[in-house]
């Protein structure tokens, strides 16, 4: 029975982190949707949408697919050149390290260091859903620019996105640093004896 659990659990587990790493940057280019939605178009996509069965569900598994295609636009465009790539991203921790790691503290690298890992890929991808919104904004206002609506919230948002996403994308390279600190502190320390 409790290998039954534990199985549900590590199931849970791995759903919830697809949820914090793709969902939640996938849900942020559909509320700009409903950002240019409203501004544009007065809701009309918006009411269309949300009558249909199962909307929740329909939201849940666009955001997912949104946010893997963010991801895989974002890293095309950032890791264009391998200059640039290493400009941007310091190398990734060895991986020999995380095997060390895991053999001297399995819970420390299930709980702690994976919480790293996850925090690292959630801002990166929300600082790709951000950049893609800000993308997606410039390209309709360009081509609506003689539209009277109220634009301010397109400005706003032309304004805002980039800030926001180049702050993201700065905390994920701080956050890989603090991972790479946490896994040299770890194995450098020797293993605590219990009793």
């Amino acid at each position: 029975m409790s290998e039954a659990v534990k199985i549900i659990f590590q199931s849970v587990t791995h759903i919830m982190r697809e949820l914090q790493i793709y969902c939640l940057s996938g849900f942020l280019i559909i509320l700009n949707i409903w950002l240019l939605d409203f501004s544009y178009y007065h809701d009309a996509i918006f009411y269309s949408v949300s009558d249909t069965p199962y909307f929740t569900l329909l939201i849940i598994i666009t955001s997912y697919i949104l946010g893997n295609i963010s991801m895989g636009v974002f890293v095309c465009i950032m890791h264009k050149k391998e200059a640039n790539y290493r400009f941007f991203n310091p190398p990734p921790p060895d991986e020999k390290l995380l095997h060390v790691l895991y053999n001297i503290n399995p819970q420390v690298y299930k709980y702690f260091l994976e919480r790293y890992s996850v925090l690292i890929e959630m801002r990166f991808n929300m600082s790709a859903a951000f950049s893609i919104n800000f993308l997606i904004n410039a390209t309709v206002m360009f081509f609506n620019f003689h539209n009277p609506n109220d634009q301010w919230q397109i400005i706003a948002s032309l304004i805002l996105y980039p800030v926001f996403a180049f702050s993201l994308y700065k905390l994920s390279i701080v956050t890989e640093g603090d991972y790479k600190s946490k896994i040299n502190s770890i194995i450098s320390e020797p293993p605590q004896k219990n009793g």
